[in-house]
């Protein structure tokens, strides 16, 4: 005995477009091809007047404390040429000369542009106080190895002689009769430790602050990605004009559930097995 074939209920929604001769017909606004239209483009990226403020004043601070490391970098090198600290102070001396020309063509770039906003882009200052935060640390641990053997070694020899110069073509002419860790009087040895020690100051004060130059570029960098990769949703209305923009946050209320909205049932399956 044969059974009836299954039959499938059409989709009330179905029924009622048939019925109330709603099918869209070619002409109609729903079978027109979307227009072009132009999306609003983001406003570009902008620190806030506060951030920019404390980095110029670090940067400043920074600058000095690199010349001020600078002058005394070139004191030691110039008047204890034969100590174990002139290699400490060559390398320092590169270190500092390098950081006040980063911060001078920094604030020469907002002074050509005209705005504080403006700076030498923050990828560039990530990668340049990178490099001098390294070799800065570098070059304040040959300081102190520097300071702590002097300090354990230092005499007072009155023989001692040290009558070296730098000749006019640039040579280092060596006339020495000192040991390595010797000084002819105290107050000698006292003005050695003490440029010494502040050289060691300074280049630390320095360090620190371009090792947090170099934190707030990458947080600005990181920002500055951030606010490219934002996205905008369209929703194009049926007649192809769009209808209005939302952000990606208002687009997740959209997603959400709300109460006394049905959701869509599935189809009803009717006949014989």
């Amino acid at each position: 005995m044969s059974r009836p074939a299954a039959s499938l209920q059409a989709p009330p929604q179905a029924v009622l477009n048939e019925d109330a001769g709603h099918t869209p017909q070619a002409g109609t606004p729903y079978s027109q091809p979307l227009k072009p239209f132009s999306v609003p483009k983001p406003a570009p990226f902008q620190t806030s007047r506060t951030f920019v403020i404390g980095k110029l004043v670090l940067a400043g601070c920074t600058f000095l404390f690199a010349i001020i490391t600078l002058g005394l970098a070139v004191a030691m090198a110039v008047a204890w040429p034969a100590y174990i600290s002139m290699i400490a102070a060559v390398i320092v001396a590169i270190v500092a000369g390098v950081s006040a020309i980063w911060q001078f063509a920094d604030g020469l770039t907002m002074l050509v542009r005209r705005s504080i906003h403006r700076p030498i882009h923050p990828g560039a200052h990530v990668g340049v106080r990178l490099i001098l935060s390294i070799i800065g640390a570098i070059a304040i641990s040959s300081v102190g190895i520097s300071l702590a053997v002097s300090l354990g070694n230092w005499t007072v020899d009155p023989n001692c002689y040290d009558g070296s110069y730098w000749s006019d073509s640039g040579a280092y002419e060596a006339d020495v009769y000192c040991g390595t860790y010797d000084f002819a009087t105290t107050a000698a040895a006292r003005a050695y430790f003490g440029t010494l020690e502040a050289l060691m100051a300074f280049a630390v004060l320095m360090w620190a602050g371009e090792v947090t130059l170099f934190v707030l570029a990458c947080v600005e960098t990181h920002r500055r990605r951030k606010h490219g990769k934002m996205t905008r949703i369209v929703y194009v209305m049926a007649d192809g004009t769009p209808a209005h923009i939302v952000s990606p946050s208002q687009y997740q209320q959209y997603q959400q559930p709300h109460a006394g909205v049905a959701a869509p049932q599935p189809v009803a399956k009717t006949g014989y097995a």
